[in-house]
């Protein structure tokens, strides 16, 4: 595999786009690409381990539009920081490639950046595409007024950062910013390392479509054990009392998650563990719907 390749042209916006290029994503993936470079963008390709399929590999090595780079190393979060540090445009953003841009949406991103010198990174609303669904709303209006008025706390309850929604000015926000990203939490993780030091502008614009596959138990359980871990190690940018609030109420439901999914999976004494441990973080009035997961943790099958 090539380390490297695709164009030289000059642009003002690259796209990184992280793919293991496996076969049943190709169809998505040349959406991904073209919604990119059909707004004069440069598209980023990064195919990250070794699952990738020969036959798609071979047709992006031969795209004449794109750039191509391509790591032994699979795992979403390092192609993530790879990707940053490969960009050479003026601004920067991020797409699944299984997600795409809306037309315009370049245009729309870059302009506010150009507009405001002050301002690091724009995001902007989109479109989620559930599964057998049309596309819907991502956020209402007043969630995104409410954002705006409290990055930290909304983020505390939800993740508002997604990785195609966003468009980030290169000499404002560095590579270090992506290093290490917390596994199934990387945008959260991208949002709470951002909020303290870098100047945002929330647009309720809809510019990506977003798809959302249901994921396994298991691998919910692992994104709540990754989020979990996240929301622990972030403790100290809380400033405000319903911050905390928020937070322990955060980390009472991941412990919930878990301790469910350790029950289905018949780890009795796990499930109990992360039970004691959401009741710790349980806020008074939610204790009783808590209590009554107990009754479960001493039935037998």
């Amino acid at each position: 595999m090539s380390e490297e390749q695709g164009t030289g042209s000059q642009c003002r916006t690259e796209i990184v786009v992280p793919t293991l290029a496996e076969a049943g994503r190709a169809r998505q993936l040349r959406r991904a690409i073209n919604s990119v470079i059909s707004q004069g963008a440069r598209a980023l390709v990064v195919v990250n381990g070794n699952r990738y399929d020969p036959m798609l590999l071979d047709e992006l090595e031969h795209r004449k539009d794109i750039r191509l780079l391509c790591i032994a190393e699979p795992g979403l979060p390092n192609a993530i920081h790879i990707g940053r540090c490969a960009v050479n445009c003026e601004f920067f953003g991020f797409l699944d490639d299984d997600d795409y841009l809306l037309p315009e949406a370049i245009n729309l991103r870059e302009s506010c950046l150009i507009s405001n010198s002050d301002i690091d990174v724009v995001i902007t609303n989109g479109l989620r595409e559930e599964w057998g669904d049309e596309p819907q709303m991502y956020k209402a209006s007043n969630e995104l007024e409410r954002i705006m008025e409290d990055p930290l706390g909304a983020l505390l309850e939800a993740n508002w950062m997604t990785p195609c929604g966003a468009l980030y000015r290169t000499s404002a926000v560095p590579a270090d910013v992506f290093l290490n990203l917390t596994k199934y939490a990387e945008w959260t993780d991208v949002a709470f390392r951002l909020i303290d030091s870098y100047q945002f502008r929330f647009l309720f614009d809809n510019t990506f479509v977003q798809s959302n596959s249901p994921g396994s138990l298991s691998k919910q359980a692992g994104q709540a054990r990754y989020l979990m871990s996240l929301h622990e190690r972030i403790a100290s940018k809380v400033k405000t009392q319903l911050q905390r609030q928020r937070l322990n109420q955060r980390i009472c439901g991941l412990h919930h998650q878990i301790a469910k999914y350790e029950l289905a999976a018949n780890n009795r004494r796990e499930a109990f563990r992360h039970h004691l441990r959401s009741m710790l973080h349980a806020p008074r009035i939610g204790i009783p719907r808590y209590l009554l997961f107990t009754r479960k943790l001493f039935l037998r099958k």
